[in-house]
């Protein structure tokens, strides 16, 4: 998705079915997403990089199995990664920058 916003919080994207989940959201400037689709819920930050300064931003989620994907737009049009990795039936997430 591609948004341009000053306000430093707000929802993105939400949507849900019992009690699975998905939502991208801005918390204090930073792109934050949220996701429990039956294996716990698990969060991942970008906190590298405020997006809430009026500029043009792409983000784009993926999950894959138990592994989800944030990735934020950066200079030059290239992307930058964070992978987090959920591990089943744990409350464990490890954040990798890539």
């Amino acid at each position: 998705m591609k948004f341009k916003t000053y306000a430093p919080n707000g929802l993105l994207l939400f949507a849900s079915k019992n009690r699975n989940f998905i939502s991208v959201e801005l918390r204090d400037g930073l792109v934050l997403y949220q996701y429990d689709l039956g294996g716990g819920r698990v969060q991942i930050t970008y906190g590298f990089k405020e997006v809430n300064d009026g500029n043009w931003h792409y983000v784009q989620v993926n999950r894959v199995n138990k592994t989800g994907m944030l990735f934020v737009d950066s200079e030059g049009g290239m992307l930058d990664r964070i992978l987090c990795v959920y591990v089943w039936r744990a409350s464990i997430q490890l954040i990798f920058a890539l």
